[in-house]
């Protein structure tokens, strides 16, 4: 039977189409473009030869088809058509309605077709469409996608915009949060700029880095007024130009320039306004080559480079070289990265990071092997983000997976990994991090992973005191995690993890919770929520410093509580509804104060002491999307925010719904914005 209605994409791009050499299908020219009704009755469709006798993708990989589909091709000088009969029993096909690009882990059937466009077999185009005649569009290359998604959904084929609120959290660390990017401008089509890892573009457009010291003003003298106080850096402009050549060769310019921000002090003894600079004028730029060789095989040069207004200002570059090499079969792969960074100003530095990795990457025995360099200097943090640097570390894995399924399993792997770890400078031990792991996934759909592994030696963390060279010691561990979910075509989905962590010594653990649950009420409506609870005794944070500099570290008995709810309904294919509330908990008692000693031991000699902290986030999104034309939509949306400098006392809120009760009471931040985008087709101008 024929699957509901005829599925038909019309594909207002110019591209070419490039199929496996095994397989070809001619596309005809159509004097007149084909009516998009759902419907094959086009005289021109008759013209069309259909491509039958598809493959399977899963679950047995290159095994015929079990249903029939048919699928011709047309184009014009404008747009390129494909019609797809898709013969199926309509009692077995599902029709969710969901949200643009949200297809994956839902009850909905779909069609999608791939588009190599620079015939590179590298980079390209998805182009798909549910059964609830909702779209998903993506853009593909070697460095996007996962193990979900084909590709970077965040790109739509007509640039549209979708802003959200980052999950802040209370950063216990010594290592910046990252946060994923929103905007549009900085999503869609910027693959080939962070091919490297060298581009985080939460640089361009942050907060201010002289913010915190003034808003720390205001806080500590009284007789300061902020009048003015930017979170926000301006931007001027930002460009972006890529593409490719008809030699595979891959050219991408990006620049931004963000405009001097200031802050407005006003002195209420005198009356007097200073004006103060916090974030200079600065100007970014990135440039790509990315040269597609034979079959998955690249070769790809990066430099990236910050230029700050003013003499003692700093600016920085950036220089990589990335390659990754596959043979003929695409069996085996080498892959390697060379970075070289120079940082100028007032004391000017420099660094270097390679990274060799060989492996098997196919068949059913699969391992590798990396080295990872990355020298005390190595800094690309101006436009880039690098967790920490000074690392010298060698891992390796090796694996069995089965992709043929038995009597019991679709697929399953079992994989063995390893990580040891040193300081690059001076040489000496960190870490070492031994871990086996198993996943299943059940013929029902249901799938479990286990992991167990170890710390079996006391690890050394260099990087909490903030203290060149100095270091604390952190206890060995074993951990074990499982986790998995059921079948998502069902109505009620439910995903989990939970890792238990036991250490050497008395009185210290950790764990980690996850859940999420998701019930679809209808085709129309479904609500998820989810719950992540973290803990650990004794765990170790810098507390401080002496007045004499001496750093004092604290053991705390932290608890992190995160939990979202969620809901969307589809009025329409292109008219949807979502809301999201976010409510975020982290409790930090302190147990006792310690220095540390020249072998990273804790010495209970100090009398620093320092309150215990507790810290709320909350905040409601919802969005109203209506896409009422192609590439052309109206946005309403609504915010609501618990203001930033908002405290409740942690002697009197000790539990989480102590916490949650007591938000309402305090003062939150509204916002309702209004969008609207018109899509202006230049070809369809242009013919009138």
């Amino acid at each position: 039977m024929l699957l509901g209605r005829l599925f038909f994409i019309p594909l207002l791009l110019l591209y070419t189409i490039a199929f496996p050499q095994s397989k070809s299908l001619v596309a005809i020219k159509a004097e007149q473009a084909p009516k998009i009704d759902g419907e094959l009755n086009d005289a021109v469709w008759d013209k069309a030869p259909a491509a039958t006798n598809f493959i399977q993708k899963f679950p047995n990989s290159g095994f015929p088809s079990s249903v029939k589909t048919n699928v011709k091709i047309l184009y014009d000088n404008s747009a390129i058509y494909i019609g797809a009969y898709l013969f199926d029993d309509p009692a077995l096909i599902h029709k969710q309605l969901t949200a643009r690009d949200e297809e994956q882990q839902a009850d909905v059937d779909y069609f999608a077709v791939f588009f190599d466009t620079y015939n590179d077999k590298q980079n390209g185009f998805q182009f798909l469409v549910t059964t609830g005649n909702v779209q998903t569009d993506a853009r593909l290359g070697p460095n996007l996608g996962d193990n979900v998604n084909y590709g970077d959904k965040t790109w739509d084929a007509v640039w549209d915009s979708k802003i959200k609120i980052d999950n802040v959290i209370n950063n216990l660390s010594p290592f910046e949060v990252k946060f994923d990017e929103h905007r549009p401008f900085f999503t869609e089509g910027t693959e080939i700029f962070n091919k490297s890892g060298l581009f985080y573009s939460r640089r361009i457009g942050a907060t201010p880095a002289g913010y915190d010291s003034i808003s720390r003003m205001g806080k500590i003298n009284p007789s300061l007024d902020i009048k003015k106080n930017p979170t926000v850096t301006q931007l001027y402009n930002a460009i972006k130009f890529s593409g490719r050549t008809k030699h595979k060769l891959g050219i991408g310019v990006f620049n931004a320039v963000g405009a001097p921000m200031n802050a407005i002090i006003k002195d209420k003894t005198n009356g007097v306004e200073t004006k103060v600079q916090t974030e200079p004028l600065t100007n970014y730029n990135i440039f790509v080559l990315d040269q597609a060789l034979k079959g998955r095989s690249y070769l790809t040069f990066t430099n990236t480079n910050v230029i700050r207004e003013g003499k003692e200002q700093r600016d920085a570059n950036v220089s990589a070289l990335d390659f990754s090499l596959y043979d003929n079969e695409n069996i085996f792969n080498v892959k390697g990265t060379a970075r070289y960074s120079k940082i100028f100003g007032i004391n000017p530095y420099d660094g270097f990071n390679t990274m060799l990795r060989v492996g098997k990457v196919s068949g059913k025995f699969q391992y590798f092997l990396q080295n990872l360099v990355k020298s005390d200097r190595y800094d690309p943090n101006d436009l880039g983000y690098l967790l920490f640097p000074n690392e010298l570390s060698y891992s390796g894995e090796i694996g069995y997976f089965q992709y043929s399924p038995s009597k019991t399993f679709l697929n399953y792997n079992y994989k063995l990994d390893f990580r040891y770890a040193r300081l690059y400078d001076p040489n000496a031990f960190s870490d070492l991090n031994i871990y086996a792991s198993g996943y299943w996934y059940f013929k029902n759909l249901w799938n479990v992973g286990l992991k167990v592994g170890a710390f079996p030696e006391d690890q050394r963390d260099y990087f909490v005191l903030n203290t060149p060279g100095r270091f604390v010691k952190r206890p060995a561990w074993s951990y074990a995690q499982v986790q998995g979910s059921t079948d998502d075509r069902k109505r009620f989905y439910f995903t989990y993890s939970y890792l238990i962590g036991k250490f050497y010594i008395p009185g210290k653990n950790y764990h980690l919770a996850l859940a999420d649950l998701r019930y679809r009420f209808s085709n129309k409506l479904s609500i998820e929520a989810s719950i992540n609870h973290e803990g650990e005794k004794n765990y170790i944070i810098l507390a401080g410093k002496e007045s004499n500099g001496e750093p004092v570290i604290g053991f705390v008995d932290f608890t992190n509580i995160e939990s979202i709810f969620s809901g969307l309904y589809n009025f329409a294919p292109r008219i949807n509804l979502t809301i999201r509330a976010r409510h975020y908990w982290s409790k930090v008692p302190y147990n006792k104060f310690a220095h540390v000693t020249s072998t990273g031991d804790y010495a209970f000699n100090t009398s620093f002491t320092k309150p215990n902290e507790n810290v709320n986030y909350f905040n409601i999104d919802a969005l109203l999307t209506w896409d009422f034309k192609l590439g052309s939509r109206i946005l309403l949306g609504y915010k609501n925010w618990l203001g930033d400098d908002e405290f409740l006392d942690p002697t009197n809120n000790k539990t989480y719904f102590r916490n949650f009760s007591r938000l309402f009471n305090l003062p939150h931040a509204n916002e309702l914005t209004l969008k609207f985008i018109y899509f202006l087709d230049y070809n369809q101008l242009r013919k009138k």
